[in-house]
């Protein structure tokens, strides 16, 4: 999709899905990290059709850096040593990036905003569940 606003519709069924997950997940009492993960994936969706009304942001970007965000999450909050994952995916996330800048796809602005968009929530979305 070349322009922001293309993207719009796709992007709000693919959350509609996401919130039904949710709240499936929520009433099987799964657990909180899943719950957690699932939200906070939803509202980075969602703040992402509010922002392509404007400006095109990186959804590639956003999802990486939510993976990422959920490594370091369940790192920091578990104890469990991902760090050689965390790092792995770190440059997944560099290749990304690359791609969708190679490709003139996205400004590096677009980029960065994305990828900090979707760590910042995912890894909030892990402590605040």
């Amino acid at each position: 999709m070349q322009s922001a606003r293309e993207r719009i519709y796709p992007v709000l069924a693919a959350g509609i899905f996401y919130f039904l997950g949710y709240f499936l997940l929520n009433r099987l009492n799964i657990s909180q990290l899943i719950e957690g993960f699932m939200l906070s994936s939803l509202v980075a969706i969602l703040l992402s059709v509010g922002i392509s009304f404007f400006w095109k942001i990186s959804m590639h970007a956003i999802a990486v850096g939510g993976i990422t965000g959920v490594l370091a999450g369940i790192m920091f909050r578990y104890g469990v040593d991902l760090l050689v994952l965390i790092s792995v995916m770190v440059m997944v996330s560099g290749a990304t990036a690359s791609a969708r800048l190679y490709l003139n796809a996205h400004s590096p602005s677009q980029v960065y905003s994305g990828y900090a968009l979707g760590f910042a929530l995912v890894l909030s979305g892990v402590f605040l569940v």
